[in-house]
């Protein structure tokens, strides 16, 4: 229900931005609905609208808008089972978010290359990726993307027979995934407790 809804105001936006002509702003939410598109695995549908925005970031020299589509080109190309076009895609992501200093999409584009080199057991390659990005998420706070890195990384030692560091990394994994459902909680209680609040305050001004 929350994706359709998200695809709903997605293409709202959209109308929007289309009839004012406003082209980044509709680049931008055209990668928002591309992403709900790839969650429902309706991969030709994404796959269509990032080929269609990636001449808009072009034309206007946005490499972070563009970095992003080449992201989601290659979950869409893992999805298909087609890893050399996805090792590509994410490389081109991170070398752009190299060049404008985006440690957050760097670890992103890190994490996606780690997984598909898991994937064809290019294990040394899987684990210089995902040590990386684990490394940098850590230092950087990311823990949403932290223990994504340790659960692939996790996996990878496993397939290796290395059961001592596959264990070190999924307790780190159980550990900071913990800590992420609870930041999450906490966020949406006081998301609750701020509308009672308004809800409130709205009454007594009546």
């Amino acid at each position: 229900n929350q994706l359709i809804e998200a695809e709903e105001n997605y293409t709202k936006s959209l109308a929007y931005f289309k009839q004012s002509k406003t082209k980044y702003g509709y680049a931008r939410t055209s990668n928002g609905l591309a992403s709900i598109k790839i969650r429902q695995e309706k991969l030709q549908e994404a796959a269509e609208i990032l080929n269609e925005i990636r001449e808009i970031y072009v034309y206007h020299d946005k490499l972070s808008g563009l970095s992003r589509a080449l992201t989601d080109l290659g979950v869409i190309e893992f999805k298909l089972n087609r890893f050399d076009e996805a090792i590509t895609l994410h490389e081109h992501a991170y070398q752009m978010r190299i060049k404008t200093s985006n440690i957050q999409g760097q670890i992103t584009s890190l994490i996606e290359l780690g997984q598909v080199y898991l994937e064809v057991k290019e294990y040394r390659k899987a684990a210089q990726k995902l040590e990386i990005a684990a490394r940098l998420s850590e230092i950087n706070t990311f823990k949403a993307k932290a223990y994504r890195a340790h659960e692939l990384l996790a996996r990878l030692y496993k397939e290796e027979g290395n059961l001592l560091k596959s264990l070190e990394h999924l307790e780190r994994y159980f550990e900071l995934k913990t800590q992420v459902l609870a930041d999450e909680s906490n966020g949406r209680l006081k998301l609750i407790q701020t509308q009672l609040l308004a809800e409130e305050s709205l009454k007594r001004a009546n």
